[in-house]
């Protein structure tokens, strides 16, 4: 998928990907906790309802019915989810169903049922208390408590009375209901008692003594790096030890910002500096201000300059982004808060005062004081306006309005694609669609040349792409239907 880089506050982004929002925050949750990009795959399988019987089942994305309409009301499958959702029978009772239909609980005794984390399920009975049952359908804790959360590796936080324990995922205590906060980091509890906090691991064992000010992850969790914790003595001090109860180092740090790389920014007696995961000193304690590593540097403060140093404390001068367009490397650099375009050979292609720049495939994106333009490579303006808000696939919207959608669709060359306004605008780079509402509230489905596939009926208030010939078209809370590209419905009863 093809990245936008938009500078200044003018130009206001939603990047769409063909997720509805929650699937968006989804992706680039787990994007932030691996590193890695996502490989884009459909749900696959998705909810419909039959208008003669009222009742819910699934279809493919083809339209071919999966699960039959059976249910009085059912949930969708959520992109990125552990491939289980709820359904319900005429009395509201529920069942967990995977996506091959199977049912996973005897209707009749539940009514409220959390999806699948670790094969375990919360659920809560007509007491309106909480207990959890498997994926066999056995009750693992009876319905006794005010609220659970099921966790990583199927660890169960129980609150009860305003107190809170914990039980492992085969239902064996490792903390008595006594506590009255616990947190899991990974393999580790923060727990708090009495207004004082701790560190106990999954067993129950107490790594660091509950009698501490504050503690918390220092160091972050992405896979394969170090868990550090920052611990606050009474005093205030700061000592850091590892997800064993390892102390690390004395109480020796007034301040620290979160720990990446390896490293962690630590303030002692008014200087900034870095310490390691093992809690040595890396980076004498020198600085003004100290940021935490991103990419391999930090921005630092010394003798009221800014600075950037390397992971040794080596000042360095970072090198400006470059973008390469048809086989030529183009530099954005900025003076005096004003931007310019400059060559390999470092001829300097555009200079009109521009505030913010960004190279876009062979276009660029420039603002000045009040206006949004996409310029060529020779600093002529292919287009204008308040505002220019990407929707992916090399649209945007050329808004009238500043912070707000309205106006024409254009491509990155500045060619308006169609004289109609529109209100709202969505891009599915993955299936080369795009989703537009004009002013008027009427909605349409273009391709990725901006031509009109299809019209969508007056009365929807939402549609959305869920693969390349699967739009599905709402038309409040519970009213919604599919239609193909040709505005065929689906399944086909």
């Amino acid at each position: 998928m093809r990245k936008i880089f938009i500078l200044g506050l003018i130009i206001v982004a939603v990047l769409a990907t063909g997720c509805d929002n929650k699937q968006e925050k989804d992706i680039q949750s787990s994007n932030e906790v691996t590193g890695q990009e996502m490989k884009f795959e459909p749900i696959g399988v998705y909810r419909f309802k039959d208008d003669k019987t009222g009742l819910y089942g699934y279809m493919d994305g083809d339209g071919k019915i999966i699960i039959e309409a059976k249910y009085k009301s059912a949930a969708d499958f959520e992109y990125l989810s552990t491939g289980y959702t709820q359904a319900y029978d005429e009395n509201e009772t529920a069942t967990i169903i995977d996506k091959s239909g199977k049912e996973y609980l005897p209707f009749g005794e539940y009514r409220v049922v959390s999806v699948p984390q670790y094969d375990l399920m919360f659920f809560k009975d007509d007491s309106l208390k909480y207990g959890v049952v498997n994926l066999e359908g056995e009750r693992v804790l009876e319905a006794l408590y005010d609220k659970i959360e099921i966790n990583n590796e199927g660890t169960i936080i129980v609150t009860l009375n305003n107190k809170q324990g914990v039980f492992d995922k085969n239902v064996k205590i490792i903390l008595d209901i006594v506590y009255d906060y616990i947190y899991q980091v990974e393999d580790a509890l923060i727990v708090m008692k009495e207004d004082k906090f701790g560190l106990v691991n999954l067993k129950g064992k107490e790594l660091v003594p509950i009698n501490y000010e504050e503690v918390q992850i220092a160091h972050s969790i992405r896979e394969g790096e170090r868990q550090i914790f920052e611990v606050v003595n009474s005093e205030g001090k700061i000592g850091f030890f590892d997800s064993k109860g390892k102390q690390l180092t004395d109480f020796l740090y007034d301040k620290n910002s979160p720990g990446r790389g390896g490293l962690i920014p630590v303030l002692k007696d008014g200087k900034w500096g870095y310490i390691d995961v093992e809690g040595k000193t890396i980076i004498p304690f020198q600085f003004d201000y100290a940021s935490s590593f991103i990419d391999g540097s930090a921005q630092v403060v010394i003798n009221n300059e800014r600075k950037f140093i390397n992971k040794k404390g080596e000042f360095i001068e970072i090198e400006k982004p470059s973008y390469e367009i048809n086989g030529e490397k183009y530099t954005i650099i900025k003076e005096d808060n004003k931007s310019k375009v400059i060559s390999e050979s470092g001829e300097v292609l555009i200079d009109n005062n521009y505030t913010g720049m960004s190279l876009y495939d062979d276009s660029i994106i420039a603002i000045n004081e009040d206006m949004s333009l996409i310029l060529d490579l020779k600093g002529n303006i292919l287009a204008q306006s308040k505002s220019l808000i990407p929707i992916g696939l090399d649209f945007f919207i050329a808004s009238d309005k500043e912070w707000e959608m309205n106006g024409s669709l254009i491509d990155d060359k500045g060619k308006i694609l169609s004289d109609d306004t529109y209100v709202e605008a969505r891009g599915y780079e993955e299936f080369n669609r795009v989703v537009v509402k004009n002013s008027d509230g009427k909605y349409s489905v273009l391709n990725e040349k901006g031509e009109k596939l299809l019209d969508i009926e007056d009365s929807a208030s939402n549609v959305t792409i869920f693969e390349e010939d699967l739009i599905r078209v709402e038309f409040n809370l519970e009213e919604f239907k599919w239609l193909n590209i040709k505005g065929e419905l689906l399944p086909r009863l």
